[in-house]
């Protein structure tokens, strides 16, 4: 859980998804679902690097599409979001943003799981020269800021884009195991408390449970096979 809010000036200058005609709002499918196409469900295991896999989800999710090979490194884009993009220390766990982790991806593109594999004991070590290389003719050439509405999230599934979020994780759903199981996270109650952002990739919206589905990074065991699902008015606390 080490999702942390995007400052509001990496925003900035971000181009923006926009609603286009044909996926305006009143227009758009009651439900859309473009899990068919992820990778499996992979496991961050000790490592706060939510945000590195919630990406790499959605590089691999539109890999596979492309017929491109979709097995590529968290570590190497967690190492290079915390270390080069923040400047932050090599062996802190410290989480990063999700705007950061876009500007690791266009500056250092993202190498193969076989050059840099997930290790959490290699956090502090930075990836081989050949991992570099690789990442250097595999970068990504454009990201797009989503607003923070439901209907711009369903419109970018709607379109065929899996969006990454981050959120603020309360009581209620980590510290409840049969609820952290079922993968449907409940609004906060009064006596919850926040423990911790978490970030994942949605891919899937239902109007008809107002719930978004997200795939997870934290096994198979977690939810429908790692999948997860969020009420859309969790998005008025994020």
């Amino acid at each position: 859980l080490n999702w942390r809010p995007s400052p509001l000036e990496d925003k900035l200058g971000v181009p923006k998804f926009a609603l286009k005609a044909e996926f305006d709002s009143t227009a758009l499918p009651s439900s859309k679902d473009l899990s068919e196409y992820d990778s499996p469900v992979k496991n961050q295991l000790s490592l706060g690097s939510c945000t590195a896999f919630a990406a790499i989800a959605i590089v691999e999710h539109i890999a596979k599409r492309k017929g491109l090979p979709s097995d590529w490194s968290e570590l190497y884009l967690y190492y290079n979001t915390r270390v080069r993009v923040l400047m932050w220390p090599p062996n802190e766990d410290s989480g990063a943003y999700v705007s950061s982790t876009m500007v690791s991806l266009q500056k250092y593109g993202d190498a193969r799981e076989s050059d840099w594999p997930y290790v959490p004991a290699r956090i502090g070590a930075a990836p081989p020269a050949a991992a570099y290389t690789r990442g250097a003719i595999n970068q990504i050439i454009k990201t797009a800021y989503v607003p923070n509405t439901v209907d711009s999230i369903r419109a970018a599934i709607a379109s065929g884009r899996p969006v990454d979020i981050g959120f603020s994780c309360y009581s209620n759903f980590t510290n409840d195991a049969a609820i952290y199981r079922s993968g449907q996270i409940p609004m906060p109650t009064v006596s919850s408390y926040n423990t911790g952002g978490h970030s994942v990739s949605i891919v899937g919206y239902d109007d008809a449970t107002r719930k978004f589905k997200f795939k997870n990074s934290w096994s198979t065991t977690f939810g429908e096979g790692g999948y997860g699902f969020m009420p859309y008015a969790l998005l008025d606390d994020i």
